[in-house]
């Protein structure tokens, strides 16, 4: 998986330049963004050394100084050993987790000084990114038992590495076997070489080749497997997960960011199995997907990917860089992102550059409107700054350009398919056309052969 690569600020320093607070914090934090980061990016979350958690009686339970890395990178530092005490504790399950933590020096009031905290979380909770010390179970405000954790930290398998046959330097071998610190780290390959499984070595020099290493312990095996369906998305469209895990493992955790903040499914409260064929999400932002799997309470196995989302401006920006027609863009938008509204793509399209008329012409073939009142508001909110013509203004243009009042008809009903003919009338009349060119137009534009009803319709139109 991409690193989600941090920004991070540097103080730059000129000559005679006055230092304020902002400075000096800014400085500080550019040295721990990096450590932190780079820390991360080559160490597990766990212990560095030390931190052993021990019983000492039976309210009290003692950890060792000792040092850690947490899932952020920081250092959890322990300069002595502490002690945390058990106070109104329900009965139950509980996990002793250690957490970074800073407190005042004495007497100034200016420093900090690493002083981990030391709590008790519900072993229903999974403690993912957080570093466990031990698995307590209390009754009665007394611990009943006690079982000592302890994960150590470990270099990031993508840091080292891979282990080839011909790495090994067959130079090593003693009466025909491997001596034991020139074997690879077989950790992965489920347990350790057997005498059985070596291969006869004593007539063999120089590099060992892959045929004569058994097959068990060529290539590795994942203990999880994180699929998506499609790792770039348009906002709004689904997205399904899927999984596959060793059949050892107890339990696996989903952890990802939605609308109403982390979401953390488990399988021990049935939201997810352990073998997902088809988990279904809708992702509201790019968002980095965590799969963790555990055994007996230490997590074995963790797998990362991160899904992308394009917005509609994306898509139509791009689009419009490529020049790309209005209603192709809007067909695309459309297409790309079924839920979004005509007003969401006009604002797409003004946004992005398109002029008003190619953005008004996109709008109202790909979306069918012919409401003059609904177009023109969408329009309004696509070009706040832009005149949106309506069947006045579309009048008053044609009767300033001298075009006849049975053409103007004509124009408007083309424009404005939904305009009445008292609506055409009234915008003549308060265009400049006279009485006449205006009921001659009407009449013959929308057919009105009802004397009553023109009456009205001109009654409207000119009311004096």
């Amino acid at each position: 998986m991409a690193a989600s690569i941090p920004s991070i600020v540097k103080e730059v320093y000129t000559a005679g330049q006055l230092l304020q607070l902002d400075d000096f914090t800014r400085e500080q934090n550019f040295h721990i963004q990096h450590r932190e980061f780079q820390t991360q990016q080559i160490l597990s979350l766990g212990i560095l050394s030390g931190l052993m958690a021990s019983k000492t009686d039976s309210k009290n339970i003692s950890v060792s100084a000792g040092a850690a890395i947490d899932k952020d990178g920081k250092q959890i530092l322990l300069s002595s050993d502490k002690v945390f005490t058990i106070t109104n504790q329900l009965d139950g399950e509980y996990q002793l987790i250690i957490l970074d933590n800073l407190v005042a020096v004495p007497n100034y009031t200016n420093q900090l000084i690493s002083d981990p905290s030391l709590q008790l979380i519900s072993s229903q909770t999974p403690a993912i990114g957080s570093i466990v010390l031990a698995n307590v179970t209390i009754a009665s405000l007394a611990i009943t038992t006690f079982e000592p954790v302890s994960t150590p930290a470990k270099f990031l398998p993508s840091r080292l590495p891979e282990q080839h046959s011909a790495d090994i330097d067959a130079s090593s071998i003693t009466t025909g076997t491997i001596a034991s610190d020139r074997l690879p780290n077989l950790e992965n390959q489920n347990g350790k070489l057997t005498a059985n499984q070596l291969p006869n070595l004593e007539s063999l020099n120089g590099k060992l080749t892959a045929n004569q290493l058994p097959v068990d312990i060529i290539g590795s095996k994942d203990a999880v497997l994180f699929y998506v369906n499609q790792p770039v998305a348009a906002l709004g469209s689904g997205v399904q997960l899927s999984w596959k895990c060793d059949t050892d493992i107890d339990f696996v955790t989903l952890t990802f960011l939605s609308e109403t903040g982390i979401q953390l499914l488990s399988t021990k409260n049935n939201d997810i199995t352990l073998s997902q064929d088809n988990y279904s999400i809708q992702p509201f932002s790019t968002t980095v997907y965590t799969l963790t799997a555990q055994k007996q309470g230490v997590t074995i196995a963790q797998k990362q990917l991160t899904i992308t989302i394009i917005t509609l401006l994306e898509i139509a920006q791009k689009l419009f860089n490529n020049k790309t027609t209005a209603s192709d863009c809007a067909t695309q938008l459309q297409k790309q992102f079924t839920t979004a509204t005509a007003q969401d793509t006009a604002i797409a399209l003004a946004t992005v550059g398109y002029s008003f008329d190619d953005t008004a012409t996109a709008i109202k073939n790909g979306f069918n409107i012919t409401d003059p009142t609904q177009f023109g508001q969408i329009m309004a909110k696509a070009f706040p700054n832009h005149e949106v013509p309506t069947i006045l203004t579309i009048a008053a243009a044609q009767f300033n350009s001298n075009v006849n009042a049975a053409n103007c008809v004509a124009l408007l009903q083309k424009q404005f398919p939904t305009a009445v003919a008292q609506d055409a009338a009234i915008a003549l009349a308060k265009a400049g056309y006279s009485f006449n060119d205006t009921g001659v137009a009407i009449k013959k534009g929308y057919n009105i052969t009802d004397a009553t009803m023109f009456g009205k319709i001109m009654a409207a139109a000119f009311p004096k």
